[in-house]
């Protein structure tokens, strides 16, 4: 019996986030199919990304592909190489790096099969190269055979905005119920003082001027622990401006892997989510992993004002968001947090039955994974 095979090909680290990839990558195995896996994985991260399986690699495991002009056109090679090695398969593509040229090869070999799995909406406000990729997709946009989102407001914008004809599912950026309970220690005790959290990328300075604002403002007992990643210019900065407004009531935990930040915020009282809803459609309909880990870990949840988050606290009673997108809303929300212990406690018991039976990646993509499956037999 022949081994069903699909390729993978992404143009991010699946270690530090997008961890989307590594779940679809363990889901298809578990139906017997076999990912040959594709990533921008640094060498440093190389013995975490191979703890996978089998057949995973990465465009820079070595010093000279993480050089970004020489990384670029080698991820272009690889991309074109590996696609057509899969020609007359199934091709899944992340996001839109590699689109173009899966498009492509999709046309001159019309029985592959095309899966474009998106996790980001390009503008003008990022890169000119990521925003002509979106272009190119807009101009294409039934290319696939079938589209995958991670969010269900996300979906709907695809179909309305970028006329998406094709067959479409969602997968939110949730986390498997069963890798909390392998990753996270079970024993939860309580804080002195309440400790507040942030987890995540650190891009530009003042970037969390409005968390760090909002909290210098309220008198009460707190302790507030960011666990970022980002350049040394970043974090540094980040670092000044706690030191200058937060009176040492921070610290500040960086570059360390992603299950270990797991076990070490499980003990957070609150965890921060913030994305600026009205910077952008990708961050107005942002849905976080970071919002579901926190969850998954019954930590109540302080929101920025994202339509999509919006939907789900509402829904399951996660915890709280911003009703204005400035300092005082972030402010309220989190003193209402701050100051009360049982409003904590049954936030922590709703998201522990919510995350377990509507949350988790279990649940949320099954009938997606279904779809895929379904397109990966017709190959």
């Amino acid at each position: 019996m022949n081994k069903r095979k699909v390729l993978i090909l992404s143009a991010i680290d699946p270690t530090r986030a997008y961890s989307c990839i590594k779940y679809l990558y363990f889901e298809l195995k578990k139906s017997k199919i076999y990912p040959e896996c594709w990533c921008r994985v640094p060498e440093t991260s190389m013995d975490t990304y191979k703890k996978w399986g089998d057949n995973v690699n990465s465009y820079c495991s070595k010093k000279i592909f993480q050089l970004p002009k020489i990384r670029t056109w080698y991820m272009k090679w690889i991309g074109i190489a590996k696609a057509l090695k899969y020609r007359n398969q199934t091709i899944i593509c992340h996001d839109l790096f590699h689109y173009k040229t899966c498009s492509i090869i999709k046309k001159l070999f019309p029985n592959t099969k095309l899966i474009l799995y998106f996790t980001e909406i390009y503008n003008k406000k990022h890169s000119e190269y990521l925003y002509k990729l979106q272009r190119y997709f807009e101009n294409h946009p039934n290319e696939m055979d079938l589209m995958i989102e991670c969010d269900y407001k996300r979906e709907e914008y695809r179909v309305e905005k970028n006329n998406v004809k094709r067959p479409t599912a969602t997968i939110l950026n949730t986390i498997p119920y069963s890798e909390v309970e392998r990753i996270v220690e079970k024993e939860r005790s309580e804080n002195e003082k309440p400790i507040v959290v942030f987890s995540g990328g650190v891009h530009e300075a003042g970037e969390f001027s409005i968390i760090i604002d909002a909290l210098r403002e309220i008198d009460l007992d707190f302790e507030l622990n960011f666990y970022c990643f980002g350049t040394d210019e970043a974090i540094n900065s980040l670092k000044e401006e706690c030191e200058e407004k937060l009176n040492g009531k921070y610290k500040l935990i960086t570059n360390r892997p992603r299950e270990e930040v797991l076990n070490r915020i499980r003990m957070a009282d609150i965890g921060i989510v913030y994305y600026d809803p009205e910077y952008s459609i990708n961050t107005r309909y942002a849905a976080p992993t970071k919002f579901f880990e926190y969850v998954s870990l019954g930590i109540p949840v302080m929101s920025s004002g994202n339509e999509s988050l919006i939907k789900i606290i509402n829904e399951y009673g996660l915890g709280e968001y911003m009703h204005e997108n400035n300092v005082n809303g972030m402010r309220e929300g989190l003193y209402r947090l701050l100051k009360d212990k049982g409003y904590r406690k049954q936030i922590s018991k709703n998201e522990e039955k919510a995350f377990k039976n509507y949350l988790c990646y279990e649940v949320q993509s099954e009938k997606a994974i279904k779809k895929i499956v379904d397109v990966i037999n017709e190959a």
